[in-house]
């Protein structure tokens, strides 16, 4: 960020306080003030879910894990005891486990905010349509009801935008470490990997470099997985199996359509308010090679959304990585265009114009 603008810093520092603000509700699933709409109401902030192996696993690493005499051994639960990155970090915090936790996930969604605004400069969108794809994600429906609940999917965003700033710094072999160490945040950011191969492609990079990085990532990534597996002592090993059954329960209940549509409406209302202006048209290409890693990357994570129908209780948490693929492409998008030839060009040399 050393090359931003004072106003593109004052917009961030903005934004950053929105973050807060609109995750504050949901704090430790207190739901104040809202909890007549939302999931349990007062009950939420006792019936943890997920949330309550992630506090478990908080509270294993302060007894003293992995000694066989640590306290709570029997409340973790896979997979979500291997998840070990937000409760490593919240751990060392003076607070309690869930508190620590939603501590750690507010600063993860906070680096999440200033690592997407690199991203799109990365990719030559202008300082202020880069604050506006900051402000999409950050006011969005699951900013508000996901961040601050006790899960750690803020790990896995920040995770997934980390990986995504070093293909576009074309730091290959740094984006093949992170993605391999990522899976402690959690297991799903293998979804970048198709990132980090069309990163190579349009680098140039030869099929063997290419084939030798991404072996590189998913090798470290179950041999990180499978080292935790094997250090967190969880009762009983589970896997998420897909299964028609699961896929009816969502077909048939509401609340997978409702936070699908609430979590959509995030990427979707910049696209509409811009086709209302009439700003964009057919003059923008669609298509530009410099954004190859984002579409890789956002057919790999809605391919994980579409598994999570058939395999796990879905809900916008699920959706929430599109966001981080989707975003930059939404505002590139929705911006206004001087012709398709100047943004052919400026896609074309995005990269490699944003470093210089």
């Amino acid at each position: 960020m050393s090359n931003a603008s004072p106003a593109a810093v004052a917009g961030l520092a903005a934004l950053l306080l929105a973050l807060v603000i609109v995750s504050l509700p949901r704090f430790n699933r207190q739901d104040w003030l809202i909890g007549a709409w939302t999931a349990g109401g007062r009950d939420a902030a006792v019936h943890l879910a997920d949330a309550q192996a992630y506090t478990a696993t908080v509270g294993w690493i302060r007894a003293g894990a992995p000694s066989e005499a640590a306290a709570g051994r029997d409340e973790l639960r896979a997979p979500f005891s291997w998840r070990l990155l937000a409760p490593l970090l919240a751990a060392g915090l003076p607070f309690d486990a869930m508190t620590a936790l939603n501590v750690v996930n507010l600063l993860l969604l906070a680096g999440t905010v200033l690592l997407l605004y690199r991203l799109q400069r990365q990719l030559a969108i202008s300082e202020r349509g880069a604050l506006c794809g900051c402000a999409c994600f950050t006011v969005s429906f699951p900013t508000f009801y996901y961040a601050t609940i006790g899960n750690v999917d803020p790990a896995l965003l920040f995770a997934i935008a980390a990986c995504l700033v070093l293909i576009g710094d074309r730091r290959h072999l740094a984006a093949a470490l992170a993605i391999g160490f990522g899976v402690l945040a959690k297991e799903g950011v293998i979804m970048v990997l198709p990132s980090l191969a069309a990163g190579m492609w349009q680098a140039g990079r030869s099929r063997r470099a290419t084939a030798a990085h991404a072996g590189l990532a998913l090798g470290l990534w179950a041999l990180v997985y499978y080292g935790v597996m094997a250090w967190v002592p969880v009762p009983e090993h589970a896997w998420w199996r897909m299964r028609t059954d699961t896929l009816m329960d969502n077909v048939l209940r509401p609340e997978a359509w409702i936070t699908l549509g609430l979590s959509a409406a995030t990427l979707l209302l910049p696209l509409a308010v811009a086709a209302a202006a009439g700003v964009r048209g057919l003059r923008r290409p669609v298509f530009v090679p410099a954004h190859l890693p984002l579409w890789t990357g956002l057919a790999a994570s809605l391919g994980f959304y579409g598994y999570a129908w058939l395999a796990a209780w879905v809900d916008g948490r699920m959706f929430w990585p599109v966001h981080v693929f989707a975003v930059p492409l939404v505002v590139y998008l929705a911006a206004p265009a001087a012709g398709a030839a100047g943004a052919g060009t400026a896609g074309a040399a995005a990269i490699p114009a944003a470093r210089r």
